[in-house]
This record gives structure tokens, C-alpha cells and sequence, in this order.
């Protein structure tokens, strides 16, 4: 039998549940920021919009049609919009928030800690590749107490990347015992 020498994980919906801390995310900003006062409808209806608008905005994105500050300063307004709402310091306080916040919400995909942690026990090294923007995806590993390797190879494929559709890799140095990880 061959023995592999690497490994190789996917972040966002493999390891990390974008999905879940997204929605816990808005959720969370939705109540903090008074949204429903601003005569936006009830949560579920108000992301299910931002789902469709967010999705048109990120094929824009990959598509090279707009760039990440259109997308970023587009999504929440026009979602406002579609409810005849024009808030648009809030929907500015809402995008920079929920670039801020959601790095730090802990959801896994279920199992995803407990075949990591047996991985990373044993003689075969994993790396750990996610696309997405430098910032986010540095801070969202680190929230973890994972530290990202900073060897050339690593640096040169952070500079280089310039699209999400583009991955980058990090090597993972620390597993959290399940005692060490904190709850969502």
C-alpha cells in the first residue's frame, strides 16, 4: 500500500462551516444594529435575500466584472434596497462589522475537529488550503491558535493571489485538544 506523505483539507465547507458562522454572524449584527427598526423584514427573510444578491455580486466578482471593494460596498445597500429600505451608513456599519466579526465565529463542520486532530497526531503532515481574501483567512485560522507557516513558498502564493478562486496553503502547527476549543 502506498503511504502518503501529505495531506491536503479545504477550509470553508469542509473543515471551517462558512454557511453557519456567517448566518450566526449577521444574526448576531442584525440584533445589534437594530436592522428590524429600520423597517427591514424578519431575519430569515432578510438573509435569504442577501444569500441571492451576495451570491450575483461574488459571480460578478469571479467573473472580473467588479472588484472587491464594489462587491463589499454593494451587497448590504442593495439588499436594503430590495425591502425600499436606503440606510446606507448602517448597511456601511453592517459590512464592516460583519468583515470584522465573522473570522471569529468557531463553527465546524461536524467531525471536521475530531479527524484534524487524529491527522495531525500522526507522521503524515496536512496542510490546509482556503481561498479567500489574505486578512480573513489569516485572522479566521489564527482565532483558532493556529499558527501559518511563513516559509517562502507560503508568502509568494499570499502575494500572488489576487482572486478568490485562487488557493494558498498554510501549514497548520497547532491542533486544539478537544478541551482546548472553544464552544459556538
Amino acid at each position: 500500500m502506498k503511504k502518503y506523505t501529505d495531506l491536503f483539507w479545504d477550509w470553508d465547507h469542509t473543515i471551517w462551516d462558512f454557511e453557519t458562522n456567517s448566518k450566526n454572524s449577521l444574526l448576531n449584527l442584525y440584533e445589534d444594529l437594530g436592522l428590524a427598526a429600520l423597517g427591514l423584514p424578519v431575519f430569515d427573510a432578510l438573509y435569504a435575500q442577501y444569500l441571492k444578491i451576495n451570491e450575483a455580486k461574488w459571480d460578478a466578482y469571479r467573473q472580473g466584472a467588479i472588484d472587491k471593494a464594489t462587491l463589499r460596498a454593494t451587497r448590504f445597500p442593495e439588499t436594503f434596497g430590495f425591502f425600499g429600505v436606503v440606510a446606507d451608513e448602517v448597511a456601511l456599519q453592517l459590512e464592516e462589522r460583519y468583515l470584522a466579526e465573522t473570522p471569529f465565529q468557531k463553527g465546524l463542520m461536524p467531525g471536521a475537529a475530531k479527524v484534524l486532530a487524529y491527522r495531525m497526531s500522526g507522521a503524515t503532515g496536512s496542510t490546509l488550503s482556503r481561498t479567500g481574501f489574505r486578512k480573513a483567512s489569516t485572522l479566521n485560522l489564527e482565532t483558532r491558535g493556529w499558527s501559518i507557516s511563513s516559509n517562502s513558498n507560503c508568502a509568494a502564493m499570499w502575494s500572488a493571489s489576487t482572486s478568490p478562486t485562487r488557493k494558498f496553503t498554510v501549514t497548520l502547527s497547532h491542533m486544539p485538544r478537544p478541551s482546548e476549543r472553544p464552544r459556538s
